[in-house]
């Protein structure tokens, strides 16, 4: 049975002393994320549920040397109009 709304989610864990990254996720953009890294070599997949011929969860190791995970909270820049528009006009100077 496919996981609802309220019971979808994604665990990140980080062992500090074998310095392995373990991803479980049963969150449909997750799971269509790191089946993509498992294919390009990024993960390693240690479980997958599928059902209907679809995974529903699955459980990756992470390749600590290709991919990093931040987990500080990074504020969002926020522009003002005028920032905004300086920063258009670099794009296109950079762009031509």
């Amino acid at each position: 049975m496919a996981y609802s709304l309220d019971e979808q989610e994604t665990h990140i864990w980080f062992d500090p002393t074998t310095k392995e990254t373990i991803v479980e996720t049963n969150y449909h953009p997750d799971i269509h994320y790191y089946l993509k890294r498992v294919n390009d070599g990024g993960a390693t997949l240690l479980e997958q549920e599928v059902e209907d011929g679809r995974a529903i969860s699955l459980r990756v190791k992470v390749n600590d040397q290709q991919y990093t995970f931040s987990r500080k909270l990074k504020k969002k820049r926020i522009l003002s109009e005028e920032e905004r528009e300086r920063l258009r006009e670099q794009l296109a100077k950079a762009r031509t």
